[in-house]
């Protein structure tokens, strides 16, 4: 009996707390009268509509907005607020020290002048903080802002002395989200959340550039625009906590409105977002200008500044796109004086680690990689999010150079497994020269035949190496696969010396891909790759190498390499070594 009681009780209780909060969210029950209206409004949300000004007149403008609380200095958790369609800027927003308060409400009654022209008017109920509607009282019990969204709303009516037979203003659809620029150079337009712009610009002559970007700055990088020297990657501008101003709604929304001054030379400008509050997903109240979310160039004379375009501008010196799968592409070419070149480069990869289809470029004579594309340093190009394209400004001296592009067994050229890039005809890698003082004709060489020069290639790094003593090739098994057994037979007529450049995967535990030189008559093993004569070739702690000489006396050989049914050229995933190609053995005599 005492529990039926209880659960009586418990009943009554419930019955309370949802008549108060039936209460509590009643209907506002007067009429809302307006030209403009917006109005049966909900939490989490960004409202917009139009104005249409057809003369300078005066309007009134009627708002019920709520604070977070209703202590007197409680933060605006919703209002409205106009803007001029054209440049942006805020008309009106509300004044807290003019609010009638009411509770948690705030009431606005304002008469404003207007311009003819039109205007953009908004009413945000997202709250002041990412936690705000987190925070909400239980059940609703105690006065908050999350209460009232049936009394939320903004109107703009006609002004005390309008003639009512000819009326100057009219809600129309959206007037537009974008700012109207004169000599506008470039604009991300609205970013969203985890996106990378970018564009290049050259500067011809000293000139002023005007920088127009709204982004949220916190402790670490949030959303942000830069500008940088593409020649010395140095970032000449960015924006900072210090640079910029309140933007209006949350906190950490913030407004840079200026001009750079820029020297001659080639720029990249750059915003970027990290996984919360921007356009379309705003986590706390937006800025006044929502739409302005991201970064605008502009103001420059034409004669001065122009974007700069390699794809449209420039003819390629090396052209590998249009790469389909399972494809391994590369050219050569020698630079004679110092010069500079961009690569454009569009691939395959998910994250820092996961690359798949990529290309690099190293030199001939130290085998050094000098760039290769990644995740941190590229941008989404556009479809699926694993299509990434990046571009790279690259200064280099006079030597002999190879470009490589990989491609994986899947996601590519004319057989993209998802949605495409949006220039697919760009997947792979192209490098274009950049004129500049200092290159002229005759600045480099493309060496056409780029497959059957690489021994020519190789003996010239080794000549250098081994000042300039003769070498020849004895042993290539380049780029092995999975699943291999190779084995090449030689002669030596007197003792000499052999270089030796192989990789492969060793570990403490076993061997797995490797090569080793036996005698032909007895099979044994006088010399072979192994964990302590190998070094970490990058990547996977597995991947090893070795570069160097040994000394084998008159005889007749076998060399021979294997590997095992995974992780070789071609299904390394994203734990490859530095150089794939390098994935075997190659094996050249020295003759003094």
């Amino acid at each position: 009996m005492r529990r039926r009681g209880l659960t009586k009780f418990q009943l009554f209780l419930l019955s309370g707390a949802v008549g108060l909060v039936l209460w509590k969210t009643s209907s506002w029950s007067s009429e809302i009268d307006g030209v403009v209206v917006l109005a049966g409004l909900v939490e989490n949300n960004v409202y917009q509509t139009g104005l249409r000004v057809d003369r300078d007149t005066e309007i009134i403008v009627s708002m019920i907005a709520s604070f977070e609380t209703d202590a007197p200095r409680a933060l605006i958790a919703t209002y409205g607020w106009i803007l001029d369609a054209d440049n942006r800027s805020v008309v009106w927003r509300p004044d807290r020290g003019s609010m009638t308060r009411n509770g948690v409400l705030g009431i606005v009654s304002d008469t404003i002048h207007i311009a003819a022209g039109f205007y953009a008017v908004y009413y945000t109920t997202i709250g002041p903080s990412p936690d705000s509607r987190s925070n909400a009282p239980f059940l609703g019990l105690k006065p908050y802002w999350t209460n009232d969204t049936s009394k939320w709303f903004i109107s703009i009516s006609n002004g005390p002395d309008e003639d009512m037979d000819d009326i100057s203003i009219h809600q129309v659809d959206s007037p537009g989200n974008e700012r109207r620029i004169e000599d506008l150079l470039w604009s991300t337009g609205q970013v969203g959340n985890y996106s990378a712009h970018t564009h290049l610009f050259r500067v011809f002559a000293p000139a002023e550039l005007s920088i127009y970007a709204i982004g949220e700055i916190c402790s670490r990088e949030c959303d942000f625009g830069y500008i940088e020297d593409v020649r010395s990657a140095e970032r000449i501008w960015e924006m900072t906590w210090d640079n910029t101003v309140p933007a209006g709604g949350y906190d950490s929304n913030r407004l840079y409105s200026g001009s750079l001054s820029l020297k001659p030379g080639i720029y990249r400008a750059g915003f970027q977002s990290n996984g919360s509050h921007s356009t379309h997903r705003w986590r706390a109240n937006p800025p006044w200008d929502p739409s302005g979310w991201g970064m605008t160039l502009a103001n420059v004379p034409h004669s001065d500044v122009m974007s700069y375009d390699p794809w449209t501008q420039t003819e390629p010196l090396i052209d590998l796109t249009g790469v389909g799968n399972d494809a391994l592409e590369k050219a050569q070419f020698t630079v004679h004086i110092p010069s500079t070149f961009l690569i454009s480069a569009m691939g395959e990869i998910t994250s820092r680690r996961s690359v798949y289809d990529y290309g690099w470029l190293e030199s001939n004579q130290t085998h050094e990689i000098i760039w290769k594309m990644s995740y941190l340093d590229s941008n989404h190009a556009g479809g699926a999010e694993k299509n990434r394209v990046e571009t790279v400004f690259l200064d280099l001296e006079p030597g002999t150079y190879t470009v490589y592009y990989q491609s994986d067994d899947s996601h590519s050229f004319r057989r993209f497994t998802e949605t495409g890039p949006d220039h697919p005809e760009r997947w792979g890698l192209a490098l274009f020269p950049v004129s500049s003082e200092g290159n002229a004709d005759g600045a480099f060489t493309l060496l056409n035949d780029s497959w059957t020069t690489e021994q020519q290639m190789e003996e010239d790094a080794l000549k250098a190496l081994f000042r300039d003593r003769q070498t020849t090739l004895l042993v290539s098994f380049e780029m092995v696969g999975n699943g291999s057994q190779l084995s090449e037979s030689f002669s030596l007529d007197e003792p000499a010396s052999l270089y030796v450049l192989a990789a492969g995967e060793i570990s403490t535990s076993g061997r797995y891909d490797y090569g080793w030189i036996e005698r032909a008559e007895s099979g044994e093993r006088i010399w072979e790759m192994t964990i302590n004569n190998t070094v970490h070739a990058g990547g996977k702690d597995q991947n090893r190498r070795i570069e160097g000489l040994i000394q084998l006396p008159a005889g007749e050989y076998i060399a021979r390499y294997v590997s095992d049914y995974s992780h070789a050229f071609g299904d390394f995933g994203d734990e490859g070594p530095d150089d794939r190609t390098e994935w075997g053995m190659r094996i050249f005599r020295v003759v003094r």
